[in-house]
């Protein structure tokens, strides 16, 4: 007999834990937003052209159960990354991270802490700096564009915000 209840009251537990997962608040894909903008910082002392394209991530709550998160970007051919930041608890802590100067890939992958890198009221904000590393083929292009992507992933649900930002590259390259 003390089997059985200990079995029913582990059950019972399970069925309560999973009704509270499935019940508990966390950030929603309809009620979060990214936003990106972009800056023409001048030139690098290398005398590359340089842009700052930042971004915020407003979730509408802190998330809960969290599993992992990450920013992807990706931008045009002829754009290096330089070095990229992210704020830790809303604050500027530290420096600039610079990249190998050979990474021309076009795209990186951020992995989000949320304990370090969400701040109170669920906001994660951050910039990369891209240079010209090929003028030649930039100034072939009329435009260049970054696209930043926001995987959300927790044991209550998974969602993935986007936004992309251009910018002319006549603009960019004009070092007046």
């Amino acid at each position: 007999m003390k089997k059985i209840m200990k079995v029913f009251i582990v059950l019972l537990l399970m069925v309560g834990l999973g009704y509270g997962i499935s019940r508990a608040n966390s950030p929603s894909a309809d009620d979060s937003k990214l936003n990106t903008f972009v800056i023409n910082t001048g030139v690098n002392e290398a005398g590359d052209a340089a842009m700052k394209i930042s971004f915020t991530i407003d979730l509408d709550q802190q998330p809960i159960f969290s599993k992992q998160h990450h920013v992807n970007m990706q931008w045009n051919t002829g754009w290096k990354l330089e070095s990229y930041f992210i704020k830790e608890n809303g604050k500027n802590v530290g420096s600039d991270v610079t990249v190998s100067p050979f990474n021309y890939s076009g795209h990186m992958n951020l992995p989000i802490n949320t304990q370090k890198h969400i701040d109170e009221n669920g906001v994660i904000e951050g910039y990369v700096v891209l240079t010209s590393e090929n003028e030649k083929m930039i100034k072939k292009q009329l435009m260049s564009s970054i696209t930043v992507d926001f995987y959300y992933q927790s044991l209550v649900k998974d969602f993935k915000l986007n936004d992309s930002i251009g910018w002319s590259n006549a603009e960019s390259l004009n070092r007046n």
